[in-house]
């Protein structure tokens, strides 16, 4: 079993080592997979983490501070990427192909996605 190197509020020491989580938190994961085709081709079947938010608070923890968890249970995990502005993604959803596009988070925690142009012309969008 994999011991937790780095401890922090959302976790708890597990005797033997390892780790599990301090409180309630809900794990949201997105599931790809040949046989359910939306628009993009995937050869394997794969769910991977892509939220994970606090129950009681409702506040979303970065995925980063799950890592000791997703590395003991070989947990997949969404690329988290940070931008210095909304002008720089926009700029790349006119131009990636083949790619859905992003989940983007504000500092005040607010969503919103943002769909590449390549997605939603297959769309009509």
């Amino acid at each position: 079993m994999l011991s937790v190197k780095r401890q922090t509020s959302i976790f708890r020491p597990e005797v033997g080592g390892g780790c599990a989580l301090r409180e309630r938190i809900a794990l949201l994961f997105e599931l790809t997979a040949p046989d359910n085709l939306v628009v993009l081709p995937y050869s394997e079947t794969r769910l991977t983490l892509i939220k994970a938010r606090e129950e009681e608070t409702g506040r979303f923890i970065s995925l980063s501070d799950l890592e000791p968890l997703t590395t003991e249970f070989g947990i997949d995990v969404v690329e988290e990427i940070q931008i210095a502005n909304l002008s720089d993604l926009i700029d790349l959803a006119k131009a990636k192909e083949m790619f859905e596009g992003w989940v983007v988070q504000f500092s005040d925690g607010q969503l919103m996605k943002l769909k590449t142009t390549w997605y939603a012309g297959i769309h009509n969008m």
